[in-house]
């Protein structure tokens, strides 16, 4: 099961987030933190990064979280 989060900035996304999963007992996946350091790892910034995910849909870290790859 995914659950996904979402709202504006500073609407507690991340607070919730947290204690969803600490409840549950179930690991938390912040995507932002998961392109930014994808993109580290490339050498890029994220603005690249996103970039690169418009031609590129290896960048697509949601597919590869619903598939069991992280």
């Amino acid at each position: 099961m995914i659950i996904s989060i979402s709202g504006n900035h500073g609407s507690g996304k991340s607070t919730i987030a947290e204690s969803l999963a600490d409840k549950l007992n179930w690991p938390r996946y912040y995507m932002g933190g998961l392109r930014r350091a994808a993109a580290k790892k490339r050498g890029l910034t994220l603005a690249e990064y996103n970039k690169l995910g418009e031609v590129d849909p290896k960048t697509d870290l949601g597919s590869a979280l619903s598939n069991g790859h992280l």
